[in-house]
């Protein structure tokens, strides 16, 4: 589990509340980032239901590690994904907090065993 996967993760609820602009965010993120498929699952839903859809998409994104090249598209889209955030003060502080998140082993832990535990139901 990567730690830029498990950093969004624990931001999770945070972000979806103070994210302001998920469909700017979304239109940046459309060229080579969200599938049409996924962009289609985000429209017509409140601000926090489009955060909530597009950090799902992201953080399923960046969490792929199986080989170098699936790790090279996970790390490009974490990049993307801050980079658009960032492009603002409120954004800008929302990348701060999401970079300066500490991931700890126990947190890897927790969400692997979380990820087994929905599997066996």
């Amino acid at each position: 589990m990567k730690d830029d996967s498990v950093q969004l993760q624990k931001n999770f609820h945070y972000l979806v509340n103070n994210i302001a602009k998920a469909d700017s965010l979304i239109d940046h993120l459309c060229n080579g980032i969200l599938t049409v498929d996924e962009i289609e699952n985000m429209r017509d839903k409140t601000p926090k239901e489009k955060n909530r859809k597009l950090l799902s998409v992201i953080i399923a994104k960046t969490a792929l590690t199986s080989t170098v090249a699936i790790k090279d598209t996970s790390n490009k889209v974490y990049q993307a994904f801050l980079e658009v955030l960032g492009e603002d003060d409120i954004g800008k502080d929302l990348v701060n907090t999401i970079k300066s998140t500490e991931v700890l082993v126990e947190d890897k832990i927790r969400i692997c065993l979380g990820k087994k535990q929905l599997l066996s139901l």
